[in-house]
């Protein structure tokens, strides 16, 4: 079973269920089992779409702190063994995936559109720029 981590940083949960359609997406005919993180937030409604939210309360990391908030990323990497992990394109989120990326030494599609499977293959989408 695959295991997918949407990180959420901020309020908008729009977001992170966005890319939990995106998950499913990517593995149509695979069971996954779907986590996400949010960080000092009241976000129960999110209870109800993921198997797992992990909570991390306030003075663990400021919310905006991407050296510590990609610290915590890459412990739960450890721990779990993700074979995904998703993070919204906000600001923040342009900022900490490169990070993570390369603490975890893996790759990064960045401003991705849409996703999805051709031919058995994984197709993402992305804008070109010239």
């Amino acid at each position: 079973m695959k295991r997918i981590l949407i990180f959420q940083d901020t309020d908008n949960i729009g977001n992170t269920i966005d890319l939990l359609a995106a998950a499913g997406n990517m593995y149509p005919d695979e069971a996954f089992e779907s986590f996400a993180i949010v960080i000092d937030a009241s976000c129960e409604p999110l209870a109800g779409f993921f198997d797992h939210v992990i909570y991390l309360p306030g003075g663990i990391v400021e919310p905006y702190d991407q050296k510590g908030i990609c610290e915590i990323l890459a412990n739960l990497q450890k721990k779990y063994e993700f074979d995904t992990i998703l993070v919204p394109a906000t600001p923040f989120g342009r900022m900490a995936a490169p990070r993570l990326a390369k603490r975890l030494h893996t790759g990064l599609v960045a401003d991705v559109t849409d996703i999805c499977r051709k031919d058995g293959k994984l197709e993402i989408i992305r804008p070109a720029f010239s």
